[in-house]
């Protein structure tokens, strides 16, 4: 399901730890 599949892996979220932690 998409919903698993943004969970299992969110590049957006990913991106926005990544910034996160740059900030």
């Amino acid at each position: 399901e998409l919903i698993n599949d943004i969970k299992n892996h969110n590049p957006f979220l990913e991106m926005m730890k990544a910034s996160a932690v740059e900030d």
